[in-house]
């Protein structure tokens, strides 16, 4: 046991909509705290059957097609869960993953308005069972630190928004509770020393972004180190049909927008204590 580690014992738990969530959201965290001794557990409510597919290889498998594509997205998350155990290797801390409910018991709902928010599976269907079920794993896990996102889902996607909804219904008063964030100005800065590769365009600045000095809750930077940065750039990297990662500081999702991958995460503390303190510093 690694006692002199700061995390060690920490338990946390993320809940993310989506497989390739966890990475783009939350990559640079649950990278540095396994590293520093925690135990991460990432809970995925979906298996993002409804995402577009980057390229012909893949292209087959959407929802219009063979159906096939969320089995596949299960792959590519073990490997994204895999390349940010890394982080973990010389500590007692470690990353492990289910799916709330059981793989496949909930459907990606597709954006908002479209016909895929009918399906009788479909996630936004799920508040009162999926609550329930997070419940469960509440008690069973007793977390430290619930992270999820804001009431914007982040970016609006009616699962992102419902992954919000059921742990604000399900946390206990005593839980702390963190929303995963893109800071403005950090994504501004970072967005300006960009160049497009060949083929892609630049994000326009502010792109789902939010002026976390505006914020009524205290707002916490957790800044990576390369190495972290490099860890999170790799997990990404494998969600191949949904992210192009061409180098540790850019990616693009199939729209082919270039967006920072900055070297820090922002998280909104929403309920409860601060995230560790060890998480912020450099």
């Amino acid at each position: 046991m690694h006692t002199t580690e700061p995390l060690s014992g920490t338990s946390i738990l993320l809940v993310h909509a989506h497989p390739d969530d966890e990475a783009i959201w939350t990559g640079g965290l649950i990278a540095k705290a396994a590293k520093l001794g925690a135990y991460v557990h990432i809970l995925t409510c979906t298996l993002g059957e409804e995402g577009e597919v980057i390229g012909n290889q893949w292209a087959e498998l959407t929802s219009d097609k063979a159906d096939q594509l969320g089995g596949y997205r299960i792959h590519e998350l073990n490997r994204s869960i895999a390349a940010l155990s890394e982080a973990a290797t010389n500590s007692s801390g470690s990353v492990t993953h289910s799916f709330l409910g059981g793989a496949g018991h909930w459907r990606d709902s597709g954006m908002a308005g479209s016909s895929t928010n009918n399906h009788p599976r479909a996630f936004i269907h799920a508040e009162h069972e999926a609550t329930q079920a997070l419940r469960d794993v509440i008690e069973e896990r007793n977390p430290d630190y619930i992270i999820t996102y804001g009431p914007d889902g982040g970016y609006g996607h009616p699962d992102h928004i419902q992954a919000h909804t059921i742990v604000t219904n399900a946390a206990r008063l005593t839980d702390t509770i963190a929303w995963a964030v893109t800071d403005r100005e950090t994504f501004n800065h970072h967005h300006q020393q960009l160049t497009a590769p060949e083929g892609w365009t630049l994000a326009p600045q502010d792109i789902a972004t939010i002026d976390t000095t505006t914020s009524e809750h205290p707002v916490q930077k957790i800044p990576l180190s390369d190495h972290i940065r490099g860890i999170k750039a790799n997990a990404m990297r494998q969600h191949a049909t949904q992210l192009i990662v061409p180098t540790n500081t850019m990616f693009a999702l199939s729209n082919m927008i270039t967006q920072p991958l900055t070297p820090a995460e922002h998280y909104i503390i929403a309920q409860g204590q601060p995230l560790p303190e060890a998480l912020s510093a450099h």
